[in-house]
């Protein structure tokens, strides 16, 4: 049995109860259009659309991952993925990669990493790339994370 949910509807001038209705979602990012089922909520006596926090937030985050895989941008599962694999946090990541300190955070919560980043993201998979950017920006980061990251990459060429 679905939930129901009461919202205010600004046509009824109420708080009515919601219909939620999976339905084709055409949303445009950049030049590119997205088109996907999603779930929208609709006045239960109007049936106007009705704005729910979480529903958009669900559409949001559909329409990033197939816009993501459309143009093969990293996804955030990937980024968190990378983070785990070297026990690094995304400060340290983005001072390493000489980004802004809070570049990968954003990209955690959602913002689209443009085709570059991207890449250079995707290529730290590769522990070899990984030692090198480490090697080579090590004084961007602290000593503790410095040992955390060469331990991982050191238990990683060991599997």
């Amino acid at each position: 049995m679905e939930k129901a949910y009461k919202k205010y509807c600004y046509n009824c001038n109420d708080f009515i109860n919601i219909v939620i209705k999976e339905e084709k979602c055409n949303i445009k990012i950049k030049k590119d259009e997205i088109i996907f089922n999603t779930k929208m909520a609709y006045c239960k006596n109007c049936n106007k659309r009705i704005h729910v926090n979480f529903l958009e937030d669900e559409l949001i985050k559909k329409a990033n991952k197939i816009y993501r895989d459309k143009k093969n941008i990293i996804q955030i599962s990937e980024i968190e993925l990378l983070l785990k694999k070297y026990a690094i946090g995304h400060k340290p990541l983005s001072n390493l990669l000489e980004w802004g300190e809070n570049t990968i955070g954003r990209y955690l919560k959602g913002l689209t990493p443009n085709i570059e980043y991207s890449n250079k993201l995707k290529s730290l998979f590769n522990i070899a790339n990984m030692e090198e950017l480490l090697e080579k920006n090590k004084d961007y980061i602290t000593k503790i994370a410095y040992k955390k990251i060469k331990n991982s990459i050191d238990k990683l060429r060991k599997e």
